[in-house]
């Protein structure tokens, strides 16, 4: 694996002030980015690692990090839609090294490929919530069923 670099740099310069779509979508892509890599680290901590976070249990520290990054992965695939799909990147990909198109490429197939399971998980773990879901899942539930709120 390469190791990452940091760069840091005048945004208002480097996104060219909100200017230029491709580069709107990009940085929303790193903040994406991020989110992931911060819930994925949430998912895979270690018990107790997180004191301030598991006050319901570490069960639901890693389903509420599980949900987040699904809605992130959703989100993703529909920036790398938009991304792909603006003419300054159309413009620009040939321009890239190869080894960056085929990333770009296989995160948009994969994403794309995988879309239907990903909302189908997002759904399955509440990953959002439609509106008046709560009247359905109150009316089932089992008798006995206990919760704990902090």
């Amino acid at each position: 694996m390469n190791p990452s670099r940091t760069r840091i740099g005048d945004l208002q310069r480097i996104f060219k002030a909100g200017s230029s779509p491709l580069l709107n979508r990009i940085a929303r892509l790193s903040i994406l980015f991020e989110d992931l890599r911060i819930e994925i680290a949430g998912m895979l901590a270690p018990a107790r690692s997180v004191p301030g976070i598991d006050t319901l249990g570490e069960e639901h520290r890693r389903l509420y990090f599980l949900r987040r990054s699904l809605i992130s992965l959703w989100e993703m695939r529909k920036c790398l839609a938009a991304i792909t799909g603006t003419e300054d990147f159309k413009n620009r990909k040939p321009l890239l090294p190869e080894k960056h198109q085929l990333a770009i490429s296989d995160a948009h197939s994969f994403l794309s490929r995988n879309e239907q399971l990903i909302q189908r998980l997002r759904k399955e773990f509440g990953g959002h919530l439609d509106e008046n879901v709560e009247d359905d899942v109150l009316r089932t539930l089992q008798s006995g069923s206990a919760g704990k709120i902090s």
